[in-house]
């Protein structure tokens, strides 16, 4: 019977390895000081994974972190408040799966980034 580490499809990479990694060279700061084994396996963080998905897509794409928070202007909501917490994830959405289509990752799913409760 496989444990639960070799039924994993993607990463097939150490756990410790990955934390090591993403703390070395993709995050930063308190952010990086902060990451720790638990918040990525067994059962990943939303908020981590957005936050690592946000930082490759600020290299890749150049993006600072406002335009990750900007709403379009012709976007006319009488509540604007509303798409606060809305406007990162679909624009972390959005970057991934333009991403995903251009460099043929495959396992990406718009489910990685939402937030579950």
């Amino acid at each position: 019977m496989a444990s639960s580490a070799e039924k994993l499809t993607f990463p097939v990479f150490p756990i410790t390895d990955l934390v090591n990694f993403l703390k070395q060279s993709i995050l930063t700061g308190t952010e990086a000081k902060s990451l720790a084994k638990n918040d990525l396996y067994p059962n990943p963080k939303a908020e981590v994974v957005q936050r690592i998905y946000m930082r490759v897509l600020m290299e890749v794409f150049n993006y600072s972190m406002e335009q990750f928070f900007m709403v379009p202007m012709s976007l006319d909501t009488q509540y604007p408040q509303l798409l606060e917490g809305f406007a990162a994830i679909s624009n972390i959405a959005k970057l991934m799966w333009r991403e995903s289509t251009s460099s043929l990752l495959m396992g990406y799913n718009t489910k990685d980034v939402e937030v579950r409760e």
